[in-house]
């Protein structure tokens, strides 16, 4: 098992600790002088090959003067004598080479591009170049130009090497020395402390005692605090074993007087629910059904209360069991907002749930007891609001291929929470006041015993609140992430939506989800009316599409090898006007509006937001199959209006709101708010000469263009997303931004005085 540094022993701390700091300085040492050294012999070897350059220039001042090449050949052959030397050429005035040395073939035509009319020196390729001017009485006649190699530092390198090696050998012996003496001062002390510790420990006795030391350094105060310790320990332990024996005494009374009392209340409790249900079903007046009703009710409400006293009792007892079973995440709080709603809209508040796309379908946990946490939140939630609603928003902040933590919060607009109380609500038979207790009923159970369940699973609840305007309550667990694997119920699904005049078996349904349990749920929900065709990704939707008539595609945003943007990218930019045209109903987890968004903007028609009701999403494929054609089975296109706008046109976005006035809002609203912040980015990544994100910001503008029909704008966003992807044709990325605020101001203006 792999261990951290810090569960290492001592001695090994003390030794690796000197070690690395042996080693750490010497490391540190070495490399300053090796920087310094070979500066060094680098500003040595410049000025040795300078003063060779000038002497052998001042060698050859007569040769240059009498034109006598042969002899300056003669005075550079000498420099044959430094091995070092390399190269030599003597230039003239008119920087033509004059006389050269060569030492070795491979030079011959080397760096004849190094030249300059001044002195100047470059290392390059481990050798050093110079050139000098040649002066005649202060006139300069010719150039010379030198190239040494720079082999004897190689030598110089390898001995410094060896030095460092035999150094550092002698450090590591040393201290190695030093932490074994180190060793005997300090950690063997402290060995026998935790000798004595873990035999405490084990035999869970306090009458052990350490030799006290007699030094006055930190070691010998531990040693000498930790038999104080000890024997104050001993002392109390004695004292908490007899307490304890008491304990358990009343804990055992109180057990049996919880459990006799359940027997006792819960079993005419069941009586008078079973018999209140068995009367509701006789011929009863108006009157008479209230009453049943209201005893409906109250015995419910007592039972509740009844439970929450039990689970209570269970959980101070250590007796609260836990499953860890495999379940449907999105089912689950499929059925909570089902109920909630409800609860909700009788009261005339809004209810929805909030989640995160990357959240996971299946986890395991004890869904009971996940369900009771969030019962009790919601439940307080509705019951201390009077105005606006309850959300509840799942977030996954933090995600790997096994596990997942996922918060859940729960917020309301409600009376809120003052500062003073905040810390009381989750103690026992408690609420925020007692003027809470008298208005709002209940026991004050249903936060600690929340608070309890979210502590044995490893977390905690949190709250914020502010009187008069509500509050938040919000906690983390961490789940093992599911596969899928769970038993699917048989369940009858009664759903009853009307086709019009439709015949819904002559429609082919294409559903392209990757999950096998939601492509048995929509399955199963949709067989008995329509012919389904599944498949798994979008390579293979786009392979069905051209071998089969298709009315309708149910396409899940998210699967392996090309996701549903892709593919509904693709089948709108196809050939086939059939293909081209089939409406799209989004399939996705994230009920966000961003999504929705990019849903519109990529191309699909329609969305509804997974874990849906069958009732919803009947709805949606009963709009989108609102045209069907009723001899050829082929959805028919909308009908087109006349435009009567200048630089809109209402056309497609009419098509796919289907009459649905807030729908069709909404698009503008989001238009309107899109269009300030693409034209920023355009201009930002056309004046930092970013292309890749000018294309990609192009992609988003021509979708949005399209959505409100602005034509001219759509096919220029449309050139430049290819061309700026190519980096091609740039000098005309200017003049279409400027026309793209230009129509878009204009635009915006017929938009702002729509009469919707």
């Amino acid at each position: 098992m792999k261990m951290n540094f810090r569960d290492w022993s001592i001695r090994s701390k003390i030794a690796i600790l000197i070690g690395t700091t042996i080693f750490a300085i010497l490391l540190l040492s070495g490399i300053i002088f090796f920087t310094y050294d070979k500066r060094q012999f680098e500003l040595s070897s410049l000025k040795e090959l300078n003063i060779l350059a000038e002497i052998t220039g001042n060698n050859n001042t007569a040769n240059i003067i009498y034109n006598s090449p042969t002899e300056a050949e003669e005075v550079l052959e000498k420099l044959k004598a430094n091995k070092n030397i390399k190269l030599a050429r003597i230039y003239n005035i008119n920087y033509q080479i004059f006389a050269d040395y060569v030492q070795s073939p491979e030079y011959t035509n080397a760096y004849l591009d190094f030249f300059a009319k001044q002195d100047t020196f470059a290392f390059k390729n481990k050798e050093l170049l110079v050139t000098r001017p040649i002066y005649l009485d202060n006139e300069p006649i010719g150039t010379i130009f030198l190239l040494s190699s720079l082999d004897d530092y190689a030598e110089r390198l390898e001995n410094f090497i060896n030095i460092y090696l035999l150094i550092l050998t002698a450090a590591i012996v040393i201290a190695s020395f030093l932490s074994l003496r180190m060793q005997q001062i300090i950690s063997k002390p402290i060995i026998s402390l935790t000798q004595t510790m873990q035999k405490i420990s084990k035999n869970k006795k306090y009458d052990v005692q350490i030799k006290r030391r007699t030094s006055k350094d930190e070691l010998g105060e531990l040693i000498n605090g930790f038999n104080d310790m000890i024997s104050q320990i001993n002392k109390q332990s004695i004292a908490l074993i007899l307490a304890k024996e008491e304990a358990e005494k009343s804990a055992k009374v109180k057990e049996e007087f919880l459990a006799n009392m359940s027997h006792e209340i819960r079993t005419p409790m069941n009586g008078i629910i079973g018999m209140a249900r068995l009367l509701s079903k006789t011929k009863l007046n108006s009157e008479q059904t209230l009453y049943i009703d209201n005893i409906t009710s109250s015995t419910r409400n007592l039972l509740v209360i009844i439970n929450d006293i039990l689970d209570f009792s269970k959980i101070e007892a250590g007796k609260m069991k836990f499953e860890n079973i495999e379940f449907d995440f999105y089912d689950f709080l499929n059925r909570i907002e089902l109920t909630y709603k409800e609860i909700a809209k009788n009261k005339g508040l809004y209810f929805y749930i909030n989640i995160e796309s990357n959240t996971p379908k299946y986890i395991f946990s004890d869904p009971t007891r996940l369900n009771q946490v969030l019962i009790n939140l919601l439940s307080n939630a509705v019951k201390f609001t009077e105005k606006g609603g309850i959300s509840l928003n799942i977030s996954t902040p933090e995600c790997n291929d096994e596990s997942c933590t996922i918060k859940f919060s729960v917020s309301d607009t409600g009376i809120g929470i003052s500062k003073n109380n905040i810390d009381l609500i989750f103690n026992s038979f408690s609420q925020g006041s007692s003027s809470m207790t008298r208005k709002f009923g209940g026991t004050g159970l249903g936060l600690t015993i929340s608070k309890q369940i979210v502590n044995l699973h490893g977390g905690d609840i949190y709250v914020e609140s502010t009187p008069g305007e509500g509050s938040i309550f919000y906690f983390s667990l961490s789940f093992k992430k599911g596969t899928g694997n769970i038993a699917v119920l048989e369940n009858d699904f009664d759903v009853d939506v009307s086709f019009e005049h439709i015949d819904t078996k002559s429609i082919n349904i294409l559903l392209a989800e990757d999950n096998e349990i939601n492509q048995l749920f929509v399955k199963k929900l949709l067989s008995p009316k329509f012919n389904i065709d599944i498949v798994s990704n979008g390579i293979e939707a786009l392979h069905t599409l051209k071998s089969k008539k298709i009315d309708l595609i149910l396409m899940d945003l998210h699967m392996p090898e090309m996701d549903g943007y892709e593919a509904t990218r693709k089948i709108r930019e196809s050939d086939n006007e059939k293909i081209k045209t089939i409406p799209i109903i989004a399939l996705t987890a994230a009920a966000i509006k961003d999504e929705k968004e990019k849903c519109i903007n990529t191309g699909m028609n329609f969305y509804i937001s997974k874990p849906f009701e069958p009732e919803s999403l009947f709805n949606v494929i009963g709009r989108a199959l609102k045209s069907v054609q009723s001899d050829d089975n082929t959805i028919s296109k909308p009908e087109l209006k006349k435009n009567e706008h200048e630089y809109i046109d209402l056309t497609y976005l009419d098509s796919i709101s289907e009459n649905d006035t807030k729908f069709k809002k909404e698009l503008i609203e989001i238009f309107v708010k899109q269009v300030p912040e693409l034209k920023s980015q355009l201009y930002q990544h056309f004046n930092d000469q970013n292309y890749q994100s000018l294309s990609a910001i192009a992609h988003k503008a021509k979708s949005t263009m399209a959505l409100m029909g602005i034509e001219t704008l759509r096919s220029e966003m449309e050139w430049l997303e290819i061309n700026a992807k190519n980096e091609s044709n740039t000098d005309r990325y200017k003049d279409i931004l400027e026309n793209f605020e230009t129509i878009i101001n204009l635009a915006l203006y017929e938009v702002k005085n729509l009469n919707i």
